[in-house]
């Protein structure tokens, strides 16, 4: 039995979002449990990184940085702060801080000067979009998506942290989880196109 794929894609229209900028205090912080306790143990220091405990068999190191504060994410506006001297992009979102890497997987410019609409940021080269909720590549030309980090906005200061694993800021691309082929499935499969959301079919079927 013969089935065809028709691979496309469309780039959707976005308005311009203005985008800035700015720095960022950062600490390093190796986590792990304390014997006998539930606290976890951190060794840090602001504006510069120190050395930390050994980290615990199997741990991965975390890193966080206060990057801002809350009020000064206007809504819908990307700006862009650094993470273990890597950017980040952070940005508010119907009232929801979220942070993803700063570079578009496909030729590595700065989102930061991209367009942004509905939680969608679109890269300035070649359209590739991305949305800020999950980090998930939306439209090509890029095939992976971008690190999704945690954020966490203080009650009483207002202080925005981001927390990634150093995995995560050392490798700013992403593959995004999709189907995967059935062994068991011997269809013929012909895909017809040869732009990258062939590609994609390609990847997932063979």
């Amino acid at each position: 039995m013969l089935a065809a794929i028709v691979a496309g894609a469309a780039l959707r229209a976005y308005s311009l979002s203005s985008a800035a900028c700015g720095g960022v205090h950062y600490f390093s912080r190796v986590a792990g449990r304390l014997p006998n306790s539930n606290r976890v143990r951190t060794a840090s220091v602001m504006g510069s990184f120190c050395s930390t405990p050994a980290k615990p068999a199997g741990a991965e190191e975390v890193v966080e940085a206060t990057v801002c504060n809350v009020s000064d994410l206007p809504e819908g506006a990307p700006k862009q702060f650094k993470v273990d001297n890597k950017n980040v992009l952070v940005v508010k979102h119907r009232g929801e801080v979220h942070a993803v890497s700063d570079r578009c997987t496909h030729y590595g410019a700065s989102l930061c000067n991209g367009d942004f609409r509905d939680g969608v940021v679109r890269c300035p080269f070649h359209g590739a979009c991305f949305s800020v909720e999950t980090g998930d590549i939306e439209d090509y030309p890029g095939l992976d998506s971008l690190q999704k980090f945690e954020v966490d906005v203080a009650d009483d200061s207002g202080e925005v942290r981001v927390r990634a694993r150093k995995s995560q800021l050392e490798n700013l691309k992403r593959q995004r989880v999709m189907a995967k082929r059935d062994p068991a499935n011997e269809q013929t499969i012909v895909i017809v196109g040869g732009g990258p959301a062939a590609e994609v079919c390609y990847l997932y079927t063979v």
